[in-house]
């Protein structure tokens, strides 16, 4: 028995979208940081919103946050793995890009911040023996004038 024109036409749009979803996985999946190395403004990218965050608090000025992050420069270097911080929004405690991206996150939301170095340390090297004592943060220098990628997990919100 043949196959009806019907099912050679259900079977090749099937393999569209089999297509289509592997180059949309690909490209996703194969993200090339390297494409924010000139980044000039704050790029705030949502990756995950709670079905709840329409409802609950979000993050404002005067807040005291604790958020989970992994940081790295454009070219893949990496510094903190899942590392942990609690600082109060706005506050100045924290770099700009942060004051600024965080704002707005419900408990459980994900974003990624990618920050240009106006909003980070700036014309100012980065020294972690001088700069930080947190033992999940690797003891690699971010150099002056570097764009730096954010992935972050708001995990609580003291309201102020």
């Amino acid at each position: 028995m043949g196959t009806t024109y019907i099912e050679k036409i259900v079977t090749s749009e099937m393999k569209m979208l089999w297509a289509i979803s592997l180059v949309l996985l690909l490209s996703v999946v194969a993200e090339d940081d390297s494409v924010y190395a000139n980044q000039k403004t704050l790029l705030i990218k949502p990756t995950f919103i709670p079905k709840t965050c329409g409802t609950s608090p979000k993050s404002a000025n005067g807040d005291t946050v604790k958020i989970k992050y992994v940081i790295r420069l454009p070219d893949g270097t990496g510094f903190a793995s899942a590392a942990v911080h609690e600082f109060r929004l706005g506050a100045g405690e924290v770099i700009k890009g942060w004051d600024q991206g965080l704002t707005g996150m419900c408990v459980g939301e994900n974003r990624r911040l990618v920050i240009p170095p106006h909003l980070g340390y700036g014309a100012t090297e980065y020294n972690p023996d001088r700069d930080n004592t947190d033992p999940n943060v690797q003891k690699v220098r971010i150099p002056p004038h570097s764009v730096l990628i954010f992935d972050t997990e708001l995990l609580a919100i003291y309201s102020a």
